[in-house]
């Protein structure tokens, strides 16, 4: 049903345990998308070795070594076996609720874009994938999670053939999260916000890859707000 592109940062200490943890729950999604990961970072080519994914090492790049959003998308759609695809950040953790949503979307609409806000966790340890984890995660990690902004978008689904014409936006810095939503309203498609019934799991780290950290987004501190996850979304289980 979907295809996941997403570009990791090396596998290395912290930043390697929560995007393993991150690319190992999406692997257990179903039905089980395909993955494809487009970097050639430290790491990656074990991971998808490991995990049996495809891996794409050569993406076009600035000056500064930042990967383009534009060749990310185009080798998106070249690669991609299916009609629905998913961008999503390394770091983000995915649960059934996630792929639930998302079918009953694609049942109902033909062309769209899905975003969802994200729930920032305190991760540090990698997941046991051979237990309950999603119940665990439930029970012991949500409660304490903190709703970011919705300016922090790190999902976006959509079908094959909305986004042709991508402009050089460099990965992970300010905006060319905003332009996909910009797009699909400017083309009037219908903007799905799953945060009220399925939000995507970020596991928090630091911003060492940035220049400034967080100034270097512009932004003078981390905007959140504390919600009771347990209550608010998270009362049934799978």
């Amino acid at each position: 049903m979907l295809t996941i592109a997403t570009i990791p940062k090396p596998f290395r200490g912290h930043i390697g345990v929560i995007q393993r943890n991150a690319i190992q729950s999406w692997t257990l999604l179903r039905p089980k998308p395909q993955i494809l990961l487009f970097a050639d970072e430290q790491g990656t080519s074990e991971i998808a070795r490991d995990l049996n994914l495809s891996y794409f090492p050569n993406v076009t790049r600035n000056e500064f070594g930042t990967p383009l959003l534009s060749d990310v998308m185009a080798l998106l759609a070249d690669h991609a076996t299916n009609d629905l695809l998913c961008y999503i950040n390394a770091d983000i953790l995915l649960t059934v609720d996630f792929t639930r949503a998302v079918a009953a979307i694609h049942q109902k609409l033909a062309r769209f874009l899905i975003v969802s806000s994200r729930i920032n966790v305190d991760l540090s340890e990698p997941i046991n994938f051979d237990a309950d984890w999603e119940t665990d995660l439930r029970r012991n990690v949500l409660p304490r999670g903190v709703l970011a902004s919705h300016t922090y978008i790190d999902v976006f689904v959509f079908p094959k053939g909305i986004y042709t014409k991508v402009p050089h936006f460099a990965i992970g810095r300010p905006w060319f999260d905003h332009w996909f939503i910009r797009t699909a309203r400017k083309a009037r498609l219908p903007i799905v916000d799953l945060t009220p019934s399925s939000p995507i799991i970020h596991q928090n780290h630091d911003y060492g890859h940035v220049m400034g950290g967080w100034m270097g987004f512009g932004v003078a501190e981390k905007p959140s707000k504390t919600l009771n996850f347990m209550e608010k979304f998270f009362m049934t289980t799978p």
